[in-house]
């Protein structure tokens, strides 16, 4: 088998590692996830049989203590007694009232002993009633009357139970209450105790908030003893319901349920919870789902080992038949120090024809270069000396005689704009000092305000209020001037009427506040908090305000640099924060972080 494995060609050996290693990963992950089906299925099928049991044993419970409170009642010899006189004294008497209030002594405090209890009635042989409880309704219908007292005579003393029917929403149990008293069993009247069905099965939810479920609680002969939904129960609602399976699913023509349902072996209820099966197995797909990501990732990571296993094996003797191929043509520009390094990390046959076939390269290249690249240099050596002797003195003397030639025509406007020019150009090109005084970045502004005072005239004014104690404060220089063109480009240049541009200067907690406001059109709550969170690609002018900022922070720290305020039709307020203590040491000493 090794033989015949080392004699395939090598795409024929990657193509049967790869497949192998697909099947095996596939039916690894698939086993797995069937695996997981079954467990879960399993789970939930115990699961659910727990809650209907707990459910089951809740109810008898209940039922068994329905049954002692109504058998304690009826053997109460005060409640016999009394049921004795009112029997014999069918007239209004004393001795009727007293005994009419002895019942409700015994049975008032059993009405109230647990929430179910609705009411607990007595019917008298003369049919006349008694209730106690959170309802005393009285049963108004004669023959539903008669069909309790037949219920509770036939079942001879034991307790009868009756399903909710028509308007009647209670469960009501019934028991004949017979004469104790010398074994003589004669009927002294009914006990009937009306229960709320709700509150009877309302532990037995516990199912219902995690999928959903609904409870039916049915009697033997299927009718409606309790349902939690407000869809009744109909017979060919679960048509497998007496099946001896007590789990299965069920197209209801509404969805799929999944079905399960004991049966109590004291009340012979049927205890059902129908889930929708789109809850259950919704989960089911998930898990399926997350399972063949697992394999086509499986299988994704297989077909990537195998074809960095290719590419390591084929694709270098490829490339460097390429390169051969090229070199042949005459192109010996392969490359370098790259190419080596990748041959020197394999140490086989190919990595070591790899790295010779690279250095023999790279030296007749770089034999090549040698005399071409030296002939270069020097065309750029004279071609940099000829660019260098037209330097910033040529500009600034061309500057000086225009404005020499202005005063002497009397242009005085040429002339001034010519000097402030100069001096702007002069300044912009001068990068020897980073941080300026702030009375040389206001005499460059001025400069500046100087040659556009000449092109808008009266539509622009600028007021400059710094106080003179803060002249000698440090800061980035040419950081003012681009705030001041900002003001005018999008203030003066949107405005009908004047531009007015103020520039202050506030100090506070070692700080100094520099401050460039006009009374342009302002900026929107959007775009303003935008700009503050840098999350606007900068245009335009708006590009030297952001440079701004990022030097004023790089310089001095993160906790300074730019905020704008603006507000619609009220002009815009760009404040520069800077260090400051009244010391131009401190300043610089802050810069030098």
């Amino acid at each position: 088998m090794r033989r015949l494995f080392l004699n395939l060609k090598i795409k024929e050996r990657l193509f049967l590692i790869l497949f192998l290693t697909s099947i095996i990963i596939s039916g690894t992950s698939l086993s797995a996830f069937q695996f997981s089906l079954s467990s879960y299925d399993n789970i939930l099928q115990q699961e659910i049989k727990d809650v209907l049991t707990l459910s089951s044993n809740i109810a008898e419970a209940k039922v068994k203590e329905i049954d002692e409170i109504s058998f304690k009642i009826v053997t109460d010899k005060t409640v016999q007694d009394s049921l004795k006189i009112v029997k014999s004294t069918s007239s209004p008497s004393y001795k009727r009232y007293a005994a009419i209030d002895q019942l409700e002594d015994i049975i008032l405090p059993w009405s109230q002993y647990r929430n179910y209890i609705a009411s607990i009635s007595i019917i008298d042989s003369a049919n006349k009633q008694y209730s106690w409880g959170r309802t005393s309704k009285a049963i108004r219908d004669a023959d539903e009357i008669i069909s309790l007292r037949n219920n509770a005579y036939d079942n001879k003393g034991k307790a009868a139970w009756v399903e909710p029917a028509g308007d009647n929403n209670f469960i009501t149990v019934v028991r004949n209450i017979r004469c104790m008293q010398n074994l003589t069993f004669e009927s002294l009247g009914t006990l009937v105790l009306r229960i709320y069905p709700a509150k009877l099965f309302e532990e037995n939810q516990l199912l219902h908030s995690k999928y959903f479920a609904n409870m039916y609680v049915l009697s033997s002969d299927n009718i409606t003893i309790y349902q939690s939904n407000k869809q009744p129960y109909t017979p060919n609602r679960f048509a497998k319901l007496n099946a001896d399976s007590s789990y299965y699913i069920e197209d209801t023509g509404n969805g799929k349920l999944i079905i399960s349902h004991i049966t109590s072996p004291y009340t012979g209820w049927k205890f059902i919870i129908a889930i929708p099966y789109n809850i259950i197995y919704g989960k089911i797909i998930a898990t399926r789902d997350i399972m063949l990501a697992v394999c086509l990732c499986a299988f994704g990571a297989a077909i990537f080992l195998g074809m960095m296993l290719y590419k390591g094996i084929t694709v270098p003797v490829s490339q460097l038949t390429e390169q051969m191929k090229a070199l042949e043509q005459g192109n010996f520009e392969i490359t370098g120090e790259m190419n080596i390094t990748a041959g020197q990390n394999r140490l086989d046959e190919i990595g070591k024809l790899q790295q010779d076939f690279y250095l023999m390269v790279k030296r007749i290249n770089d034999l090549i270069k040698e005399n071409y690249l030296k002939h270069i240099t020097m065309q750029e050596a004279e071609l940099k000396a000829l660019q260098a002797q037209i330097n910033p003195h040529f500009l600034y003397n061309t500057l000086e005689s225009i404005n020499w030639m202005a005063k002497i025509n009397k242009q005085e406007p040429i002339a001034i704009m010519a000097k402030s020019l100069g001096n702007l150009l002069r300044n912009s090109i001068d990068t020897h000092n980073l941080l300026v005084p702030l009375k040389e970045e206001l005499a460059i502004l001025k400069d500046y305000l100087t040659i556009q005072s000449y092109r808008y005239e009266e539509r622009l004014s600028v007021s400059i209020d710094i106080p003179d104690q803060y002249l000698n404060a440090m800061i980035p220089k040419l950081s003012l001037q681009p705030l001041i063109e900002n003001s005018i480009q999008h203030g003066l240049e949107k405005l009908e009427g004047a531009c007015q541009i103020t520039v202050s200067a506030t100090e506070s907690k070692d700080r100094l506040c520099i401050t460039v406001s006009d009374n342009g059109p302002g900026i929107s709550e959007q775009r303003l908090e935008k700009l503050n969170n840098n999350e606007i690609n900068p245009s335009g002018n708006s590009i030297g305000i952001k440079n701004i900022d990022e030097r004023l922070k790089i310089v001095f720290g993160s906790e300074y640099g730019l905020k704008i305020e603006s507000t619609i039709g009220y002009g815009t307020q760009v404040h520069m924060l800077v260090p400051y203590k009244g010391d131009e040491e401190v300043v610089q000493s802050i810069a030098g972080r």
